[in-house]
């Protein structure tokens, strides 16, 4: 009913993106805007819906900006809570956005069962499913538990700062360097089979033909 009030009358492959809003150091923030410029090429490519958080902040603003730059834009949906909309400052929609999904919940994480749920119902179950995490703290941690707990394919972009790393080095059994970040979930989340770590580092050309390939591979459905 949601996705027929927004206009998707048909099933379609999906991506999810979740990662840091407000805390991207300068060297995190200028990959994430790089990597992002990859994703929405891809997504324009393969007639992908991509889905966020949808405020204008960090990598939610960064990808907005990288799909308005497009031709032909894909369709970018925004799911946040509804709540946070009525506290003064506290959440603005990123312009570029061409759907948002609203809500119920007074705080940030709310909207975090809906992220992975909302691009997964919008395959149809004919089409793939993807989440990239790039960056990401509290609430983007909320956002891949869900989404792994339901063995929807992830890729942790290693390189983009603070969540994505913390699950690489704890991949790798290492200890996280942030503090935050260090406890058993964590490691828990690290172990997934639906967690692939994924180097950002690498570029967002590899990037883009990275997601070409797993969504052409994958063409079945999820």
């Amino acid at each position: 009913m949601i996705l027929r009030r927004l206009g998707f009358a048909h099933p379609r492959p999906a991506l999810f993106v979740s990662g840091g809003a407000r805390q991207l150091a300068a060297e995190h923030e200028e990959l994430a805007a790089e990597l992002l410029r990859g994703v929405a090429r891809a997504a324009a490519a393969l007639g992908l819906a991509l889905v966020t958080g949808g405020t204008n902040s960090g990598v939610m603003a960064l990808l907005g900006a990288a799909c308005a730059a497009l031709p032909q834009p894909p369709s970018l949906i925004g799911v946040l809570p509804s709540g946070m909309l009525a506290q003064r400052g506290a959440a603005i929609l990123e312009q570029n956005h061409t759907h948002f999904l609203l809500v119920e919940g007074e705080q940030w994480g709310a909207e975090s069962g809906w992220l992975a749920r909302l691009a997964l119902v919008l395959t149809g179950g004919q089409h793939p499913c993807l989440g990239l995490l790039i960056n990401g703290g509290r609430v983007a941690r909320r956002d891949i538990t869900v989404a792994l707990r339901q063995d929807i394919p992830l890729w942790a972009l290693k390189g983009s700062g603070r969540l994505a790393d913390a699950l690489a080095e704890a991949r790798a059994g290492e200890t996280a360097g942030d503090a935050d970040m260090q406890d058993a979930t964590l490691r828990e989340l690290a172990l997934s089979p639906s967690l692939e770590i994924v180097d950002g580092t690498a570029g967002a050309a590899l990037l883009e033909r990275q997601i070409r390939a797993y969504f052409t591979s994958q063409a079945g459905g999820y």
